[in-house]
């Protein structure tokens, strides 16, 4: 089941999830704060997906008019590569099917864009040793 989780994302469920996307090594409120602007940010938007009433994966989106923001994506690390991420994306695009979605990613998270039908561009190294890569999809 998929259904708006914005009040639950400092829960801590939700930030064990989430921590997967924002590394702050030995600075965990430095996540708390990144986390609390996206809850307090009318503009955005938090999909959970949940199984036996337990959240598995989160998918959270900034709306900006005709362009969508994939600010994260967090799904429960046992449960990855069960469609878990296409079905909260498949939900935000339900809601918005004629808007653009943006994502920028990493390496590890690159094929999961590209299945999605997403157009991938090189940023190249942003970070010292890190690849990142800008991926656009519109409909």
């Amino acid at each position: 089941m998929i259904k708006e989780v914005k009040n639950l994302l400092l829960e801590k469920r939700a930030l064990d999830l989430l921590s997967r996307c924002f590394v702050y090594p030995n600075e965990p409120q430095k996540l708390i704060e990144k986390i609390t602007l996206f809850s307090q940010n009318k503009a955005c938007q938090s999909y959970g997906s949940f199984i036996n009433s337990q959240l598995v994966g989160i998918l959270i989106l900034e709306n900006l008019q005709s362009e969508h923001i994939i600010q994260a994506i967090a799904i429960d690390p046992k449960l990855e590569r069960q469609n878990i991420a296409s079905s909260l994306l498949k939900a935000a695009r339900s809601e918005y099917p004629a808007d653009t979605f943006i994502a920028e990613t990493d390496q590890e998270s690159l094929g999961f864009y590209q299945k999605s039908g997403f157009t991938v561009f090189s940023l190249g190294e942003k970070y010292p040793g890190v690849l990142r890569f800008l991926c656009t999809l519109n409909e």
